[in-house]
């Protein structure tokens, strides 16, 4: 994560003096992300726009003069790094987030010659920090993998060698805290799955049944086609219709970080509980019940969380995982929190972090 400024804004009117502006930037592997954001911490304008990330390389060549080699490592990382013998020395310069890495050389689209530039940030963390007003807030996210955060006290510091058997882990945060994550690799893609699935039987008995069912329903040569985008509608409105499912289902398809091997489960299984809606309604519970068995409820009393801010496409768009999260969390639950890396770091070049 990069951010250009803090300077004023062309364009803003000559009655008063311009307000601070700067543009974050989020180099993804596939797409880049930018972000204008204006104003101070308590009132932000927001301008952003997706594009992809191949540029030619004469326009993507240095843009910056002086300033300091950054990266990602940081101090408490060297000094275990240097214990166990790796050559620290070839790591790049560390600076303190919202420091400044150079000026840009020259105008570059529309970005004036003298800008300042920050240090790149990490991801993770501008995409927390674009949320995250309160120390008592617990960030939930869940778009294709699932995430939850929370701030940690401060003066904590995590144990010198990870647990690689622990489903937390500790990410370094600002002003020298750190972040407690339980980052899941099942979320909104368990749902893909399901759907997929859901739409693949459907396929196969269009197929097996064409003699059948030919004279009721148009099929093609492939057999019963149905659109998946189709199909979520159904199964949600069907777990809508249930408002509690004692089928359990364990939905880690793709493991866990912390557990490969432990892939996923249904039991409990009765007469009475496989309709559509009482699988899918079960299916939302195990999403969520899965993330707060790696960060417990406990666990976010005892670190004084009084708020959970729910974000990401997999919750926006799907009401029963919304109802399970308010089920499961014993907290008020925020909604429309988005996290965005490239917010987030315009929001911390702008307010000196």
């Amino acid at each position: 994560m990069v951010g250009a400024g803090p300077a004023g804004c062309a364009g803003q009117a000559d009655s008063g003096p311009e307000p601070p502006c700067v543009l974050g930037i989020d180099l993804g592997t596939t797409s880049v992300k930018a972000a204008l954001v204006t104003g101070t911490e308590r009132a932000l304008a927001l301008a952003q726009r997706d594009t992809r990330a191949h540029t030619d390389s004469r326009e993507a060549g240095p843009q910056v003069a002086g300033g300091q080699r950054v990266g990602p490592a940081l101090p408490s990382s060297h000094r275990r790094l240097e214990k166990s013998g790796f050559p620290v020395h070839l790591l790049p310069e560390v600076g303190d987030p919202g420091s400044i890495a150079g000026r840009t050389i020259s105008a570059w689209h529309g970005i004036p010659k003298g800008a300042k530039v920050g240090i790149a940030l990490g991801d993770f963390q501008c995409s927390v920090y674009s949320c995250l007003t309160e120390r008592t807030d617990a960030v939930l996210n869940i778009s294709t993998s699932a995430q939850l955060t929370v701030s940690m006290p401060p003066g904590f510091q995590p144990p010198d060698t990870p647990d690689p058997s622990s489903a937390i882990t500790y990410f370094p945060y600002f002003n020298g805290d750190y972040l407690a994550v339980a980052a899941s690799l099942n979320g909104g893609n368990v749902l893909a799955a399901f759907v997929g699935m859901v739409a693949q039987w459907t396929q196969e008995l269009g197929k097996s049944s064409q003699g059948e069912l030919k004279s009721k329903i148009e099929l093609d040569h492939q057999g019963l086609e149905v659109q998946e985008s189709a199909i979520y509608t159904r199964i949600i409105q069907a777990a809508l219709a249930q408002t509690h499912s004692t089928l359990s289902v364990h939905p880690t398809i793709f493991g866990e970080r912390h557990t490969p091997e432990q892939l996923a489960s249904v039991t409990n299984i009765a007469a009475s509980e496989l309709s559509l809606g009482h699988v899918t309604r079960a299916l939302c519970h195990g999403l969520v019940q899965n993330l707060c068995s790696m960060l417990p409820v406990q666990h976010l009393r005892d670190v004084g969380v009084r708020r959970v801010l729910g974000s990401g496409s997999a919750l926006a768009r799907n009401e029963v995982l919304r109802q399970e999260v308010e089920r499961i969390f014993p907290f008020p639950v925020v909604y429309g929190k988005d996290v965005d890396a490239a917010v987030g770091a315009a929001m911390v070049l702008l307010h000196g972090k």
